[in-house]
């Protein structure tokens, strides 16, 4: 309880407050209270001798990692933890680049501190902004993928490791990662505690549309973030404006964008938070919002669906809403799916891959882990007794009907599976959108 009542917790209440009034608010206090997700989180590092292990591994191939940094007057305390944490990776293909705007000397003097040579420090002529001294480092960045790293944050010693490891794997598949991403959690100012960890889900494009839940750790393709770079315009909102320009990029190349990029369920990253950071204070940044609501409304644009973006009762949680509904803009969603309400709580008739239904039993105020309650996305089934199916694929369904008939066997909910494994196989997206009626 002392956790959640705490000075960032109660700046976020006020901020929530003016923004969306008393019932709301009290309806997310009270959620906040009564379940606080993953209140009992603890970071477990790897013991030593599973890092040992790691150290000791033989690579088929070394791929390196170039992490940049746009650094700027940067605490000693935070550079030196955040340097240090590279040097403590188990796998050693690195390179740190550093792309400093200080107007001081504070940070080069605390680079020239190490030796190694795959820290390289870079001065930079002016404090161009986020994304044009990010792209400066992007520049310099010499290996197979980069990654991005700010400057009071820090990764954990196997975090590299694990984004190559996945990389091998993938390629053992034959499947070409265009970018790969952890879960990640949060930290004190003194590094100390740690919370709010991020469980994130593998990629699913529907939500991503509606917040940028990749975030922190991300590695990219060398080539494709050097093609695509960061857009000073989109100063806050950078990184989703630049995921969001991948993922358009990866879809042209391949209808099932999940097969391109790659979730790595394990927490790789620490987000340090303090009173200048937006972890910790949601309207230090509020530019950072409207711009990342302009980077998904081009996002739509360059797929041509007639659609315009609307903020949500959250910061930074978006919603596409699409003139004529959602199929006469996407060909790629068969179905859609809305949330019942019952004894006031969630029934949301969607379900993951082990069969569970989705947030069944939440009360119906409640937001959910990560606000994912009430966000749209795609889902591995859904109730088909519930849905309504696109009218462009209803003959093709049916003809799967005809077909399979004779094999479909058992319950309706064996039904409801079958058809819905044979949506997605053929590269449909199933929708649920919350607020959805049929």
């Amino acid at each position: 309880m002392a956790n959640i009542f705490n000075v960032t917790n109660l700046k976020k209440a006020y901020y929530y407050l003016k923004r969306n009034g008393l019932m709301l608010t009290i309806g997310a206090a009270l959620e906040r209270v009564q379940a606080p997700y993953f209140a009992d989180y603890t970071y477990v590092l790897p013991s030593e001798s599973e890092l040992e292990k790691q150290r000791q591994k033989k690579w088929k191939k070394a791929w390196v990692f170039s992490i940049v940094v746009p650094a700027y007057e940067t605490k000693e305390e935070f550079f030196s933890v955040l340097v240090d944490s590279l040097l403590e990776q188990t796998y050693p293909y690195w390179e740190l680049v550093i792309a400093d705007a200080s107007s001081t000397d504070v940070v080069k003097c605390q680079c020239d501190k190490y030796e190694d040579k795959r820290i390289k420090y870079y001065a930079l002529e002016s404090n161009a902004g986020i994304s044009e001294n990010t792209n400066q480092g992007i520049e310099k960045a010499t290996g197979d993928y980069i990654g991005l790293l700010d400057h009071d944050d820090y990764l954990t010693p196997d975090a590299l490791y694990e984004m190559a490891l996945a990389i091998e794997k993938g390629k053992e598949k034959n499947q070409e990662y265009g970018f790969l991403y952890s879960d990640e959690d949060k930290c004190d100012e003194y590094g100390k505690k740690f919370y709010d960890p991020h469980m994130k889900t593998d990629f699913n494009l529907d939500l991503f549309l509606t917040n940028n839940y990749i975030c922190h750790f991300c590695v990219m393709k060398h080539e494709l973030m050097q093609r695509l770079k960061f857009r000073r315009e989109y100063d806050g909102a950078q990184d989703y404006d630049i995921f969001l320009r991948a993922v358009g990029e990866l879809w042209k190349e391949n209808p099932k964008i999940e097969e391109t990029i790659c979730h790595i369920p394990k927490v790789l990253y620490h987000w340090r938070c303090h009173n200048d950071s937006t972890a910790a204070n949601p309207q230090s940044k509020r530019y950072a919002y409207d711009a990342g609501k302009r980077a998904l409304q081009d996002f739509v644009n360059a797929r041509g669906w007639k659609a315009h973006v609307e903020e949500m009762a959250h910061v930074g949680f978006y919603k596409v809403i699409y003139e004529g509904g959602v199929f006469a803009q996407r060909e790629d969603v068969a179905a859609i799916c809305g949330k019942e309400i019952k004894s006031g709580q969630i029934v949301s008739g969607v379900y993951d891959k082990e069969g569970n239904m989705l947030y069944a039993g939440l009360p119906f105020c409640y937001s959910g882990y990560i606000h994912r309650a009430v966000l749209s996305q795609n889902v591995c089934s859904m109730d088909i007794d519930k849905w309504e199916i696109n009218p462009k694929i209803k003959d093709e369904i049916a003809t799967f009907l005809r077909e399979e008939a004779s094999n479909i066997e058992g319950t309706n909910t064996d039904r409801q599976k079958q058809i819905c494994n044979y949506l997605t196989k053929q590269g449909y997206r199933l929708y649920w959108d919350p607020a959805y009626k049929k």
